[in-house]
This record gives C-alpha cells, sequence and structure tokens, in this order.
C-alpha cells in the first residue's frame, strides 16, 4: 500500500529539485468561457446606458464611430477531477502505482494552490470510488489516502462508465485528469468517447508506464498474455499510446523512470512530450 504522506514527500523532492518550482502547474490550461470583466481581451459589444465607462474600449470606438463595450476572460474556479486506474494491469509493477500516485499529488497540490476544488475517482470496469469535491486539504489528502488503499473487486479497465459517471456528476465545466496505463477494453470507441467529453470539458489524460510497457519494437512480433483477462496476444512495432491533438485533450507519457514534474509541465504547456 502507497502511503499518502510518503507520496507527498516524494513530491516535494522532486519540485525542489528544479530550481524554479513551479507553483502555477493548472494555470493557463483552462479558460473560462465567460465574458466580462477580466485582463485578457475577449471580445467587445455595443456600449450600453449606464454600463461602467471604465470598459469601454477606446480604440475600437474612435474606429467605428459609437461607443464599444470591452469583454474579458473572467478567471472562474473549476473543480479538478483526478480519476486513478485501480485495475490489476497497473498494479503489476509497484512503481507504475506509486508514480500514478505521485502524478497525481503533483496535479492535487497545484490545483488546491489556486482555489480549485479536487475529487478522487477509482476506476477499473465501473467507478469503484468517488470522494465529492472540496477545497480543504485535510480533506483532499484524507481521500487520497483512502483511494490509494482502496482494493477493488473488478480487474478489467473501460472507460465508458467511468465517463458517463464524470458527465452526470459534473454539469459545469471542469478538468478531468485520467491517471492510466492505457490498455483499455473499449478497443477503438476509447478515442471517440474521450473526445466527445473534451468538447465539454478539459481533458488530461496521463499514461503511467513502464520500460517495458513502452518500448518500441523494431521488427518482428512479441507475444504477450494480457494481465486482466489472461488472452494471448502479439504485439508489433511501438507499444506508445496513440496521439490526440485535440487542444483540450492533453497528453502526458510518464515512465517509472522518468521526472512526472517536469513531464507535466511540458503536457500542461503545450510543450512536446
Amino acid at each position: 500500500m502507497v502511503d499518502v504522506r510518503e507520496v507527498l514527500q516524494a513530491v516535494g523532492r522532486l519540485r525542489w529539485r528544479l530550481g524554479r518550482p513551479v507553483e502555477g502547474l493548472l494555470i493557463g490550461v483552462y479558460r473560462s468561457t465567460l465574458r466580462g470583466e477580466g485582463v485578457e481581451f475577449a471580445d467587445a459589444r455595443p456600449y450600453q446606458p449606464g454600463e461602467p465607462w471604465r470598459r469601454i474600449h477606446w480604440a475600437l470606438s474612435a474606429r467605428r464611430g459609437e461607443p464599444y463595450l470591452w469583454l474579458a476572460t473572467e478567471e472562474r474556479q473549476i473543480t479538478c477531477t483526478i480519476a486513478l486506474d485501480l485495475s490489476d494491469s497497473m498494479r503489476v509493477y509497484p512503481e507504475k502505482f506509486r508514480q500514478a500516485a505521485i502524478a497525481g499529488a503533483m496535479i492535487a497540490l497545484t490545483a488546491l494552490k489556486v482555489g480549485d476544488k479536487v475529487q478522487w475517482l477509482g476506476f477499473t470496469n465501473s467507478v469503484a470510488f468517488f470522494s465529492p469535491p472540496r477545497r480543504s486539504e485535510s480533506f483532499v489528502w484524507g481521500a487520497f489516502q483512502e483511494l490509494l488503499s482502496f482494493q477493488p473487486t473488478e480487474r478489467l479497465t473501460r472507460l465508458q462508465p467511468l465517463l458517463d459517471f464524470y458527465g452526470q456528476a459534473q454539469v459545469r465545466r471542469g478538468l478531468l485528469v485520467l491517471l492510466t496505463d492505457g490498455f483499455w477494453q473499449d478497443g477503438g470507441e476509447a478515442v471517440s468517447l474521450l473526445r466527445a467529453v473534451a468538447q465539454r470539458h478539459f481533458v488530461l489524460l496521463v499514461y503511467i508506464r513502464h520500460p517495458r510497457e513502452a518500448m518500441t519494437i523494431p521488427f518482428g512480433r512479441l507475444p504477450y498474455r494480457e494481465v486482466e483477462t489472461g488472452t494471448p496476444g502479439v504485439a508489433g512495432k511501438t507499444l506508445r499510446p496513440v496521439s490526440f491533438p485535440q487542444p483540450s485533450l492533453r497528453q502526458a507519457l510518464i515512465r517509472t523512470q522518468d521526472n512526472p514534474w517536469e513531464v507535466l509541465v511540458r503536457a500542461l504547456g503545450g510543450g512536446p512530450l
């Protein structure tokens, strides 16, 4: 069992190893869809009598010959949902589950720092664990410890039950972080399911891989036996996950020997993974 104190200590060490800790990891990842007061220009519309004259867009008003109002992107706090894959394939190598826990703690810690609510989900073939969204650090880390020690009865991994549950529970626009190894039983439907959720919410898909699971097969084919189902198969070429170019669906591939903080910063910053 992974202890939350051990995870948070590892997070602290990783942050300070960078020299300049990145406090605003989630800032800039999402934008509000609301238009109003703010510092970043979003749109303009004709001025209505009684509205604050300080928000008049003077340059545009001079060009149009009538007053226009400056509309900016308003900052809005959101709910950060961190969903951890609890299936058997995530527990084959203990390092995988620990690395996933560290990545989840990093995102939760930063979300709390910027004032967002955090909730945890644990999923396999269904949603096996759920904690309500909170801003209280004691509640968030207590629920995190419960999640890490939770023992599910299902062995398989499916995305559809998780995404259906999230769509019903999260009415407003939110941030969904998926910590998984990507070996889902949904088959080809997984891509369309994720893209459908990304139309409404921000999605960060974090693949956790052991080096043996992230290798490239230069020639020939590699036989294997699926951990969750026990069925045999043959792998060829690369085991690297598919790529999603959609801006609201970011991806990161964290291997057990990687620094997860640096990988997440690159993913959320839009840099190469």
